[in-house]
């Protein structure tokens, strides 16, 4: 019988065709697959930065590695929220037990999970299963799932510093802000924007390195709305040669983030109303 979170990898992939590369079951035959404790090591990290600050054109050793761990951690965050938010259950992700593979850029391409151990509510079917961790209610499932990410984040974390000169302060800042985009990012997705916004705040009051300070905005415009993130934390993109202020940099003042929303907004309404009236143009 299948594993229960390979089910849900499975389920997961099958219902978003659009990022069905990123929940991979198992490694496929490509190459550039490395498990995430292996990144520990710089014979492993230290190229895929090189690789990245060459895309990049960067002149500097920060924005690459900064740019890296903001790609990584949110790929690694959203596949787990994804299992949290539509499955309730929590995949193993220690560094072993989870394998990326990586482009010539050294950028995340695909996730395969790899372990055996996971978690989920005591009401689930799966609870009985050898490998499963039961918790009582989802809020000890959100503090587990949240405790999971610190500890994988603290790993690359480490990892990073001993390969670049960028901060450790500064990449928390990053992990924090990711994850709290990670839970309203999949909540559209599964269009329940409400449910990954509430996610966020309670998963941003827990007693870990992933606590944040800081609130969403909602921007509405055009008949749209967006929970736009108030970050803190800066990916360094504009240290770049191809770089510039990303529309929600904390650089920005909040009126420029939120007037750069409402344009996205608005071409995304516009963009929506030419969809709906092809069909009455054939006709």
């Amino acid at each position: 019988m299948e594993h229960p979170i390979q089910q849900t990898l499975a389920a997961l992939a099958a219902a978003n065709e659009q990022h069905s590369s990123q929940l991979l079951v198992a490694r496929d035959a490509q190459p550039g697959w490395l498990s995430a404790s292996q990144l520990q090591e710089s014979a492993h990290l230290a190229p895929l930065l090189k690789a990245n600050g060459e895309h990049h054109k960067a002149s500097d050793a920060q924005s690459p590695a900064a740019l890296w761990f903001g790609h990584y951690v949110f790929n690694i965050m959203a596949v787990a929220v994804t299992c949290y938010l539509a499955a309730k259950r929590v995949p193993d992700l220690r560094p072993g037990s989870v394998a990326l593979r990586f482009d010539e850029d050294g950028e995340p391409v695909a996730i395969a999970w790899e372990g055996r151990q996971f978690a989920a509510l005591s009401s689930d079917p799966a609870a009985a299963h050898p490998d499963c961790t039961p918790l009582p209610d989802l809020d000890a499932l959100r503090l587990h799932l949240t405790r999971q990410l610190e500890a994988h984040c603290s790993t690359i974390i480490t990892a990073l510093r001993h390969n670049s000169r960028i901060g450790v302060a500064g990449l928390w800042l990053l992990a924090r802000d990711y994850y709290g985009s990670a839970f309203t990012w999949v909540g559209e997705e599964m269009g329940n924007v409400q449910l990954g916004l509430e996610e966020a705040r309670a998963a941003a009051a827990l007693p870990t390195q992933l606590a944040r300070q800081r609130d969403f905005v909602c921007v509405e415009h055009a008949g749209l709305s967006y929970q736009l993130i108030d970050r803190v934390s800066c990916c360094l993109y504009y240290k770049t040669d191809e770089g510039h202020y990303c529309s929600n940099c904390p650089h920005r003042p909040m009126p420029e983030r939120i007037a750069l929303i409402e344009t996205w907004l608005g071409k995304r309404a516009a963009a929506a109303q030419a969809a709906a009236a092809q069909p009455e143009a054939s006709e």
